[in-house]
């Protein structure tokens, strides 16, 4: 088939501005349709970042080979975000809407384009704009249709799951429908520890780990196998430890002890780390750093406060002495003379900040550094949204 004139050209500069476009869809997708995220799980966010970039860069190929136009079958990322958005319980309509903003939103991003170039050359870029609207517009009605058949096969190969209607009210739970947890037998107010792992006999050592301490516990198999499992305990370190001694085996991940949903996503978080590091049962504390470097803001906002613990609770003299400390690269005489205090008031903030984490300050002293630099990154002092 003939290629439209200037179609290359356009292809190949919307192709210079494609990370550009992929995080304005992500933006206007978390925007306009909040009813799609219904978990904070990352593998979530992974799949609608990877459809969308498939997405955009098929309808840019699709400028160059206008056979691509109607595609005979799902791109991989488009496949997995259905999947995906049926297995966490989103719903089809959420998702089909996605597709319409991202449709509007080529359109704009392709007119973007077009008028950064020759204003002398209007014949090729109606030419152009001719070609983008008719790629966008013929792609999106081939795709749509086989988003919705195939998140319609995946539900319907979910109702062979045995755990999935238990599955649904967690998921329900973690998007912040309290009242959908009354039929779990678990009370996911308080304090939990969390627990993400893949080992096949996970709910075994989690019954034991919970039984020894006589706490409740609740566990549930999500759709790709992986045991999602919370303590009610208030000692992270305690539960770990009764975890290990239980046989949990495998890269595991332990987040908490945190709200319901803060410590699903700390343990998402740390059994990823475990994963990557092929280190076993990994709680979230144990992998400060990386959970700081990995995590997304709220993730890393959580992690940091948790490194430091009481001192942000009205100490905040001695927050400001340790970050004084540290950038005085731990001079004594420096930092008391940056915080206009006797050195000796420093010593005895320093000490008093150890007591109060419960360990010395150079056992954790890169942990406690990068949170303290974390935290001035919120500086309303709370979390960022999300």
């Amino acid at each position: 088939m003939h290629e439209p004139e200037g179609a290359t050209l356009l292809a190949e500069r919307v192709r210079r501005r494609l990370d550009v476009i992929v995080d304005d869809l992500m933006e206007r997708q978390w925007r306009e349709v909040p009813e799609l995220w219904v978990t904070d799980d990352p593998a979530f966010r992974e799949a609608v970042a990877r459809s969308t970039r498939d997405n955009v860069e098929l309808m840019v190929g699709a400028l160059r080979r206008p056979s691509l136009v109607r595609p005979l079958t799902l791109c991989a990322g488009a496949r997995l975000e259905a999947d995906t958005a049926a297995r966490f319980g989103a719903r089809i309509d959420a998702l089909l809407r996605t597709y319409r903003i991202g449709q509007q939103a080529m359109t704009e991003h392709f007119l973007d384009v077009i008028e950064e170039g020759d204003p002398a050359q209007a014949a090729v870029a109606l030419r152009q704009l001719r070609a983008a609207t008719r790629t966008v517009h013929a792609y999106m009605e081939a795709v749509v249709p086989m988003v919705w058949r195939e998140y319609d096969d995946e539900r319907d190969r979910l109702q062979t799951h045995p755990d999935v209607g238990r599955l649904r009210v967690v998921q329900a739970a973690l998007a912040g429908d309290a009242g959908a947890a009354g039929g779990l037998d678990y009370d996911v107010g308080g304090a939990h520890v969390a627990v993400v792992a893949g080992d096949p006999g996970a709910e075994g050592a989690i019954a034991l780990a919970a039984g020894a301490r006589g706490e409740p516990w609740l566990s549930v198999r999500a759709a790709d196998g992986r045991c999602w499992a919370w303590i009610a305990s208030g000692d992270g370190r305690d539960a770990v430890a009764r975890l290990r001694a239980a046989g949990l085996t495998g890269d595991a991940g332990v987040g908490g002890p945190a709200a319901f949903r803060t410590a699903h996503r700390q343990a998402l978080l740390a059994e990823r780390i475990a994963r990557t590091r092929r280190s076993g049962v990994t709680d979230v504390r144990s992998a400060a750093l990386e959970a700081l470097a990995l995590g997304d803001p709220r993730t890393a906002w959580e992690v940091a406060i948790a490194e430091l613990g009481p001192l942000v609770e009205g100490h905040g003299h001695l927050v400001a002495t340790l970050e004084a400390w540290f950038a005085a690269r731990e001079s004594i005489g420096a930092t008391a003379a940056a915080c206009g205090v006797a050195p000796r008031t420093v010593s005895y903030r320093l000490r008093r900040a150890e007591a109060l984490l419960g360990h010395p300050i150079a056992a954790r002293r890169a942990e406690l550094e990068t949170a303290l630099r974390v935290r001035r990154l919120f500086p309303e002092g709370g979390p960022p949204p999300g």
